[in-house]
């Protein structure tokens, strides 16, 4: 599962990369999914972003939250109580 805000500008060059493979749009965010499942990081070479997004790994019950490296989207979290918040 993954909560984004952002954009990534040359999804389309990153989805030419990544090949032929069933997907259901043609969103930034299928793309940027679809990298880090294969690449294990998003993405690779002159890649144009803006971004700050939380990750959920089912499989191995991890969250990561990430932001483009000049912070250019806000990411935040937080305890309250029990209940942990990102936005």
């Amino acid at each position: 599962m993954i909560i984004f805000n952002g954009e990534v500008f040359n999804f389309h060059e990153i989805r030419t990369e990544l090949g032929e493979v069933p997907r259901r749009g043609h969103s930034d965010t299928e793309i940027m999914l679809e990298a880090i499942e294969r690449w294990a990081w998003m993405p690779r070479s002159n890649a144009l972003w803006e971004f700050a997004f939380a990750l959920w790994d089912r499989r191995e019950k991890r969250l990561s939250l990430v932001r483009d490296r000049l912070g250019i989207k806000p990411l935040y979290y937080g305890h309250a109580g029990d209940i942990s918040v990102c936005i």
